[in-house]
């Protein structure tokens, strides 16, 4: 319940009713023009016949609302798509088409927060930064573990006959220091401090399947 209703029941208690006073014709209102209901909170109506208890709910759930913003759901549609999410936690499905998904906003650094990408149908590129999980989906995907991505990245089917395995890296140098499989997942671990890890993938990779690719260029020609 909003401050202001809180003080008008502390003041009057049972005895207050909220009305429209721009109600009722061009005529002058009298009392008995408006009909009122004194009584408990839920005999409290407006002009829309809004009790106060139903008010206060909504008031509630706008309130609880707020910050929701930091997370999105982004649902693509069955055109080539470039989806981006926001700062918070993101699920961003890319539906039909070769889409572009980030769980990161657009231009900005990684946001250091569990996103779900899921390509869906088509050829997909899937951006993965810290903590992210990617989904492919049908198709030939591309799967880019970020420059900034820190931690661990999870790709849940990546295949390695048509699927393609990329790190984003500031360093030329980069390479990977071991490759471990346990029940059924494969854990790769880079020289950045990085882990990809590859469920369903219960052999090492060769070295020619991860490309190192110097920071941005597939993102600044995407």
């Amino acid at each position: 319940m909003s401050p202001l209703l809180l003080l008008l029941f502390a003041a009057f208690g049972s005895m207050v009713a909220v009305f429209d006073p721009f109600s009722g014709n061009d005529d002058t209102d009298m009392p008995e023009d408006d009909s009122m209901r004194i009584g408990d909170e839920d005999q409290f109506v407006d002009s829309n016949g809004t009790t106060l208890s139903e008010f206060a709910a909504e008031l509630e759930a706008e309130s609880s609302n707020e910050g929701l913003s930091d997370s999105e759901s982004v649902s693509g549609s069955d055109d080539d798509d470039i989806l981006n999410g926001s700062s918070g936690a993101d699920i961003i499905e890319g539906g039909d088409g070769d889409d572009v998904l980030s769980g990161s906003e657009a231009g900005s650094a990684d946001d250091d927060m569990p996103d779900q990408l899921f390509g869906e149908d088509g050829d997909d590129l899937l951006y993965l930064g810290s903590e992210d999980t990617g989904t492919g989906g049908e198709g030939a995907d591309t799967f880019i573990a970020t420059a900034d991505a820190q931690g661990n990245v999870t790709i849940e089917d990546y295949n390695v006959e048509h699927d393609a395995l990329v790190v984003e890296t500031d360093d030329e140098n980069t390479f990977v220091t071991h490759q471990t499989v346990s029940e059924g997942s494969l854990k790769v671990s880079l020289s950045t401090g990085l882990t990809i890890t590859l469920p369903g993938v219960d052999n090492p990779l060769n070295d020619d399947v991860i490309s190192f690719v110097l920071t941005n260029p597939l993102r600044d020609g995407g």
